[in-house]
């Protein structure tokens, strides 16, 4: 990602070039004719919340010491990005009607940032896609906070793995930077308390897990040592993914396999646990 940020200006230390951004991409330099409310912006255009949500995220992860390269470019392309699509909102009576940007927002994401690594798109765009949410979190009933969250659950749990590639970047987290870097980055009457949407974000987070919860028992010994008889008289009605069941399946006989069959028992069963805890 290091690499990949360059194309907008970003150097390693994470400052960025404005003057250059914007002679090369029209889509900043629009943000600058785009007033904004001055209940929730006093600090101006969209361009300036936008530098300043920027800085405020750079400020975010030195103070929280990120040196994962993945999570420190990726956050700082979200900040960049998060507010591009107001460039291409109606404008009404001298203000910005913004509702809708966010989806602008990834549009234009996708088009300048197509040929970013697949592995990194979704956590990418998603970041984007909710960087509002907040706002919207507190409007909702309780079983309408229960039901978005828990689809930010989802996106959580699928961005980490892309093609094959584990990633150590904490999407939740990262989403928590990104709402920090906009309540700092904007001058607005109403300052959001962070540690609070934080505090109330996690919790609910916390009983969704709780309600998900699924418990795996693992049952190991040596052939004949009566594990199928164990499950019959004390897990009867759970669900069982057996090996010598899979091997039935795959036509192996006499118990045990070749080691490349017995990588694909291994690789079947994995993929059942998977299908299991996803259900």
């Amino acid at each position: 990602m290091k690499e990949f940020v360059k194309r907008f200006f970003i150097s390693e230390n994470g400052e960025i070039n404005w003057v250059k951004l914007c002679e090369t991409y029209p889509e900043f330099e629009k943000l600058k004719n785009v007033p904004q409310s001055p209940k929730w912006h006093a600090e101006g255009n969209a361009f300036i919340h936008t530098q300043n949500v920027y800085n405020e995220m750079l400020k975010v992860l030195l103070r929280e010491n990120v040196t994962n390269d993945t999570t420190f470019y990726l956050s700082l392309l979200i900040a960049l990005f998060h507010d591009v699509g107001k460039g291409n909102c109606i404008i009404e009576d001298g203000k910005c009607l913004s509702q809708g940007h966010e989806e602008k927002s990834v549009k234009i994401a996708r088009k300048l940032t197509w040929d970013m690594p697949p592995q990194y798109k979704l956590f990418f765009y998603e970041a984007i896609r909710w960087h509002d949410f907040r706002y919207r979190f507190y409007e909702l009933k309780p079983k309408r906070q229960y039901s978005e969250v828990k689809k930010l659950l989802g996106i959580y749990r699928r961005s980490g793995i892309r093609d094959g590639f584990i990633y150590k970047v904490d999407f939740l987290k990262v989403l928590e930077y990104i709402w920090e870097a906009d309540i700092n980055g904007s001058i607005s009457e109403i300052k959001d308390d962070i540690n609070q949407i934080k505090k109330d974000f996690r919790n609910m987070i916390d009983i969704i897990c709780v309600d998900e919860k699924k418990i795996i028992y693992v049952l190991c010994g040596l052939p004949g040592s009566g594990k199928n008889y164990f499950i019959d008289k004390y897990f009867k009605e759970i669900d069982v993914i057996s090996r010598d069941d899979i091997r039935i399946d795959l036509g192996i006989e006499n118990g045990i396999g070749t080691e490349e069959q017995e990588k694909e028992v291994t690789k079947i069963e994995e993929s059942m646990i998977n299908d299991y805890i996803e259900q």
